[in-house]
């Protein structure tokens, strides 16, 4: 698959994952109007930490030898993106367990609310990092990453 394939591909699922965000979020402000079961919340929710899952996977396994020598900050790239994702990922997982254990609904909002922002904060951290067009290109250029 080409780099701009790669790119698309993922950035197609960061939209996806936007979409399955907001569905969780109304669901959970919808559970703390009374206007839907607890059990529909912990199903949205579920269905995004699948939806994170099999993004995650992609990502890491389509990008690791890809940024890697894709021009000289390439191994700085790929260090982000695995030091991030281990530290990043667990904290949106513990933060999508912490919005289905909620017993208070309105606990529940506040932290869908706290999930959202450090979600979308992490796609926008990542589309500037390394998934935008200067770095995933489908031209051979490489940036000689030693001094002489």
């Amino acid at each position: 698959m080409r780099p701009s394939e790669i790119r698309d591909q993922l950035l197609l699922q960061h939209a996806s994952v936007r979409g399955r965000l907001g569905v969780a979020r109304l669901a959970v402000n919808r559970w703390a109007l009374g206007e839907v079961p607890r059990g529909h919340v912990r199903g949205e929710l579920a269905g995004l930490a699948d939806a994170l899952r099999s993004h995650n996977r992609l990502e890491e396994g389509a990008l690791r030898e890809l940024l890697r020598t894709v021009d000289a900050w390439g191994p700085a790239r790929l260090e982000i993106m695995v030091e991030a994702h281990i530290r990043e990922h667990q904290d949106v997982f513990e933060a999508l367990l912490a919005v289905g254990e909620a017993e208070d609904p309105l606990d529940g909002v506040k932290e869908i609310e706290r999930l959202h922002v450090r979600l979308l904060e992490h796609m926008a951290r990542e589309e500037e990092t390394f998934l935008n067009e200067s770095v995933l290109r489908d031209d051979d250029v490489a940036i000689d990453s030693e001094d002489g």
